[in-house]
């Protein structure tokens, strides 16, 4: 799918999984304020390397990770983070 939008013009974006202040089950992988920023530091990486020609991140949920100052310094301290785009 991404190689087929990138082939059509688009830009890419990685759908990560970030965790929401209401109480659900999240997925595999989900970002969460109180990771450290290796874990992050991996998810992140391992996102780039499953999506072909992502050029940055869109939060999915996120409402609990996106409203932690600390939470989100350690994403956008990952390595390729502030060179990409970031989208909530």
């Amino acid at each position: 799918m991404a190689t087929k939008a990138h082939n059509l013009g688009h830009e890419v974006l990685i759908h990560l999984p970030m965790a929401p202040l209401s109480k659900q089950p999240l997925e595999k992988d989900t970002l969460r304020p109180e990771m450290s920023s290796e874990e992050i530091e991996r998810i992140i990486r391992e996102a780039y390397g499953k999506v072909p020609y992502a050029v940055g991140l869109n939060n999915h949920m996120g409402s609990a990770m996106t409203s932690n100052l600390f939470g989100m310094q350690k994403v956008m301290q990952a390595p390729g983070a502030l060179q990409s785009l970031f989208s909530r």
